[in-house]
């Protein structure tokens, strides 16, 4: 049985929180069936939080849910990584141009603690729930829940694509630069630039994900 330590406060949000890490690693891949009640009698739990997970993992796009097969593990093209990374590049740069007024030296002090502690991390494990911590801890500033909610989802998805760059490519340190960059800009009050860097920053990830992918394949 798989332990997870009990640090949200849903059961639900646990059992999401480790679907999630398996979709993300790829120890669950694409068209894998999930069952309601194996996960629930390896977890523990009843299957009234499985099923809420469930739909909270396929609201996020993680997972379909389908009539008679159950859910099904979502796949992501390269046609669709890339659309997303062409909304987040629309979209994240104006989240983060709203946000920066309304950043104050607190909000500094969390954005260098969440930088700090993918600084310490000893694999990327961690590193895409670190990275959107990092993200989130701007945009949800900008006072605009609906578009977060989208920038949520389209993380989500995207996060496959991005763990790979980290452990194929062991790029951590290069994003972690362009992050001090970006919060150096936040620091300034210098918006036009924190935008202009934040979208070069999406576009070189995704660029090298895709690499990485198509690196992957060719292996196979």
């Amino acid at each position: 049985m798989e332990k997870f330590e009990r640090k949200r406060t849903t059961v639900q949000s646990e059992v999401a929180d480790v679907l999630r890490d398996r979709i993300i690693r790829g120890r669950l891949k694409a068209g894998d069936r999930l069952r309601q009640d194996h996960i629930a009698e390896e977890l523990s739990v009843s299957n009234i939080p499985v099923r809420e997970a469930l739909r909270e993992l396929a609201a996020q796009g993680l997972i379909t849910i389908e009539p008679h097969r159950g859910a099904i593990v979502s796949a992501v093209s390269l046609d669709e990584f890339e659309e997303i990374t062409w909304l987040r590049a629309l979209l994240e740069p104006q989240l983060l141009r709203l946000a920066i007024p309304r950043l104050g030296q607190s909000e500094i002090s969390e954005l260098r603690s969440i930088l700090k502690s993918i600084d310490d991390l000893r694999s990327s494990r961690n590193w895409g729930r670190l990275n959107w911590k990092f993200h989130s801890a701007i945009y949800r500033h900008a006072d605009r829940p609906q578009t977060f909610a989208i920038v949520e989802r389209l993380h989500a998805n995207v996060e496959r694509f991005l763990q790979m760059e980290a452990s194929v490519l062991h790029n951590i340190k290069t994003s972690q630069a362009e992050h001090y960059s970006i919060l150096e800009r936040i620091q300034r009050g210098d918006i036009q630039n924190a935008a202009k860097l934040l979208r070069e920053h999406i576009e070189v990830d995704a660029h090298k994900a895709i690499a990485a992918f198509e690196d992957a394949a060719r292996a196979r």
